[in-house]
Parts: structure tokens; sequence; C-alpha cells
């Protein structure tokens, strides 16, 4: 009996720590820093989870003037920076890069609201690798390598414009990567001769992403 007690309590123990690590499901707003940064949202709240550096929560029974009250005061709080707005949709930042995205897309008079911290960065080295080499080196050092192999890395860049964004596509489009190319505004898609696939994105903010990778369906 005393060894399936045990038992209970260090499963306990192991999802209360998993759930530390992930987000609490809740149904109030959090007195976190982070969470108190925002507006307090006078909605029903459905879900709720969080992180260190990330919120998202569901709201019900929200109105469409009632998510355009909302939307108001999160500008009042700051948040105007590069901001696109529809009646359904509200997306910023704040000056120190805090990213809000709000929709109503989830269904009748629900709100979905997400959070996210600024991506920490610092200075970095373009890979000296094979895959480094086949596309120029933007032109900034200063960012966050997420990964990176001798075949591909991925590489958020900070201090990018969205003008150095096109530009810098450009460039990669010289250098090779023109096959069968997709791009938008903000998002640039292509492969080279050589099995490999590059996506760069605008992220926001002055943040660009650049990811190499070979293509899983090249045979060498």
């Amino acid at each position: 009996m005393r060894r399936k007690i045990y038992t209970v309590l260090a499963l306990v123990l192991a999802l209360l720590t998993l759930s530390g690590c992930i987000g609490l499901e809740r149904k109030t707003w959090p007195q976190t820093e982070m969470a108190q940064m925002l507006p307090e949202p006078k909605f029903r709240l459905r879900t709720f989870y969080d992180s260190t550096d990330r919120i998202s929560a569901t709201f019900s029974k929200v109105s469409e003037s009632r998510f355009r009250s909302y939307v108001n005061s999160c500008k009042e709080l700051g948040f105007t920076e590069e901001a696109e707005e529809t009646s359904e949709y509200f997306n910023a930042f704040n000056k120190d890069g805090y990213h809000l995205e709000l929709d109503m897309y989830g269904g009748e008079n629900e709100m979905n609201l997400y959070f996210t911290a600024p991506r920490r960065m610092a200075e970095f080295v373009w890979p000296d690798t094979e895959a480094g080499r086949l596309i120029p080196a933007p032109p900034e050092t200063y960012g966050a390598v997420e990964w990176e192999y001798e075949d591909g890395f991925c590489i958020y860049v900070g201090n990018m414009t969205r003008d150095d964004f096109r530009q810098y596509v450009e460039a990669c489009r010289a250098a090779g990567f023109s096959a069968d190319f997709r791009k938008d505004a903000d998002y640039f898609y292509a492969e080279n001769g050589e099995g490999y696939t590059l996506s760069i994105g605008y992220e926001g903010f002055s943040t660009v992403c650049i990811c190499l990778s070979v293509s899983d369906d090249y045979d060498f």
C-alpha cells in the first residue's frame, strides 16, 4: 500500500513539474509580469496557457465591439509598432519587441490571444560550412542561431528592415536559389540545383529568419 502511495505521489510531482514547463491551464487572468503588460481582458476566459516567454488564451462571449475596444486598449499601452488591423484581426509589437496577436477566427464571439516576448539575441558568426557558403552572409551579425549543422541551419537575424529583407532575397536568388520559388511581401522560398531548400521570412520588428536545409526528396 505504501509503495502505491509513493508511486502516486511521484506521478503527481512529475505532472506538476511538467506543467511548470509548458504552462498551466487556468480560468482567471494571472498576475505574472508578462500578463500585466496587457490590459486585463474582461471576457470569459476559456483556456489559458503560459510559459516564461509566451501566453496564449481563448475567450468566449466577445462581441465585435468589445473586440475593438480591447484592441484600442492595447494600442493605448503602446502596441502600435508595425500594426496590422482588420475588423477581426490585430497584430502589433510594442517598442520593446513584445508581439501581440488577436483574432476572432476561432468561432462565433470567440477571441484568441497570442503574446510572445522578444527573442534573445547576441552577436553570432555566420556558418563557415558547406551550407553557409551557398548563400551570402546577411548584412547583420546580431541575432540568434536556432540550430546549425554542416548541411543546414536556421538563424534569426536582427536589425534587418523589410528593405534589407527584400535586398537579401534578391542576393540569394542571384546565388542560385531560384528554382520552384514562392514569394510574397514577407516570405521567400526557393531551391537550388544541389538539393538545398531556402526559406527567408520577415518576422516583424526588424527580424528576419533564414533557414537552409537539404531537401527531403533529393537523392545524392
